[in-house]
């Protein structure tokens, strides 16, 4: 299928992720903050043998972090990028659904397995995968589960913080000789304050979607970075 198997190694992403509110298109989602460790990356529609655009996505295991997991049954070096095959995508449940195909595209298992099966359930706002699935296929053909994103999978939008920081108020910069500390530190409160806010509203908004404990404790970490009291935690490969 002219896809090759690509040296395990460090690749640097040349820009950070977007937020795209509208659908998966365009979103990066990560685990353990970490793009490119096993993350999701959704790229523009592409045009299936019928002609119509189908969603296009890819795992991408090009942080440095991947270089210790297991090689293919073969030998093989992990794939960097790893194509989603299958796809489809329904608008209005919000489930992505994609095949990984190991032994097909490269001609051997991982871990036993010929091929993995996805099922992902996003919130409203594409924060979060908060449910769905992924199952293994053996070389035997018998599907088994392997994991549960809300549970052992946890993924977040990489572009979280740029969640946070929409409709947070910005900090005015004052000219040479008209700073005012006084109004730069209540400008900057009154940000801190909005971000708190917008973090208070989608904590509530994803306990009635039914986003697991997990999941809401890893945006809460993320969130810290927006609040300007921590750095960053998210790592973006850059």
């Amino acid at each position: 299928m002219g896809i090759m198997l690509l040296k395990q190694n460090c690749i640097r992403q040349n820009s950070r992720p977007t937020y795209h509110s509208y659908g998966p298109k365009g979103n990066v989602f990560i685990q353990s903050h970490v793009v490119g460790l096993a993350s999701y990356h959704f790229t523009s529609p592409q045009s299936d043998s019928n002609g119509d655009d189908c969603l296009a996505a890819y795992i991408s295991y090009e942080n440095v972090a991947c270089s210790s997991w297991p090689p293919l049954d073969d030998g093989s070096p992990v794939p960097v990028r790893v194509p989603f095959v299958n796809c489809s995508y329904d608008c209005d449940a919000r489930i992505f659904r994609g095949k990984i195909p190991w032994l097909e595209i490269y001609d051997t298992t991982w871990m036993g397995c010929k091929e993995w099966n996805y099922e992902m359930h996003f919130d409203s706002d594409f924060v979060c995968i908060l449910s769905g699935s992924v199952k293994s296929v053996t070389t035997e053909g018998r599907e088994e589960e392997m994991s549960k994103f809300g549970q052992s999978l946890i993924y977040v939008n990489a572009a979280i913080m740029e969640r946070f920081e929409q409709g947070a108020p910005e900090v005015s910069v004052h000219g040479e000789g008209n700073s005012n500390d006084g109004d730069e530190e209540a400008d900057a409160d009154s940000r801190i304050r909005k971000i708190i806010s917008v973090r208070n509203e989608m904590k509530d908004r994803l306990i009635r979607e039914g986003a697991t404990n997990s999941t809401l404790r890893q945006i809460y970490e993320a969130s810290l970075g927006a609040t300007a009291d921590e750095e960053d935690p998210v790592d973006y490969n850059l």
